[in-house]
Order: structure tokens, then sequence, then C-alpha cells
């Protein structure tokens, strides 16, 4: 989240609300998830780290959620956590995927949000449906 906030400052980015508000937020997600993953090439290493997005970005979910409004400057935090977890190195392949899905699930079921899971679909696929399934139910 630090290097999140670190690639505002690197791309001097301005704290207001303005049209690029959410791109500038996306910019900024890109800077700090290539910096978590860039040149990692130990799998052990690079599970780790992309461990540690997917738990930032649960947590961001797990918050807006909770207080029930989302930042109208900011990303849905659902869409960032699909978006983050496709970018550089993790493709659907990516055990870090599998790791979501149980977190997400978890969550899911305790605010009673029904989950259909195909069982021939990869884990990523299961994170996007359950983002998607955690933004209508807040749109409710």
């Amino acid at each position: 989240m630090l290097l999140h906030e670190f690639g505002h400052i690197a791309h001097q980015d301005l704290v207001l609300v303005t049209a690029s508000a959410k791109a500038e937020e996306h910019e900024a997600d890109r800077f700090a998830t290539s910096h978590v993953l860039e040149g990692v090439s130990d799998s052990a290493i690079l599970l780790k780290r992309s461990i540690g997005i997917a738990v930032a970005n649960i947590v961001l979910i797990l918050i807006d959620f909770i207080a029930g409004s989302p930042v109208d400057s900011h990303p849905d935090p659902e869409e960032r956590l699909s978006r983050n977890l496709r970018e550089n190195q993790l493709a659907d392949s990516n055990p870090v995927h599998a790791f979501a899905t149980a977190l997400m699930q978890v969550h899911l079921q305790r605010y009673g949000i029904p989950l259909v899971l195909n069982e021939n679909e990869k884990f990523a696929s299961f994170v996007d449906d359950f983002c998607l399934a955690l933004k209508r139910h807040r749109q409710r």
C-alpha cells in the first residue's frame, strides 16, 4: 500500500478529485505491483510477494465493504484486485488466485452473498466472479 502512495509521488499526482483521478490510481497500482514483482524469477518469492498483493487488495475490499461508501476518486476495490492480480507475472495459472479465491469465499459467505462456481473454471475466473458478486451486492 505504501508503494502505491509512492507511485503517486513518483508520477507527481495531485491529491484532488479530478476526471483523471481513477487513471492516477491505476497508474499508482501498476507502479506498486511492478515494483513488488519486477525481476523476480524465483517462484517461491513470486508467490510470497503476490500473496502480499492479494492480501492488501482484499483488505481494501473489506474496508470499503464495511464502510459502505466507496471513494469516488478511486476505482472499485474489487476491480483493483482483479486487475492487480492479472498484471505483470500473475497469470491465470499463478497460485495466488487460489489463495485470493479462498479469502474472498470466506468473506462472501460471511456477508451472505451467494456464490455459484463452475468447477471447470480456473481460480482466476473465480476471483473475477467473486469481485463481480461483491460489486453487485454493494450496488443494491
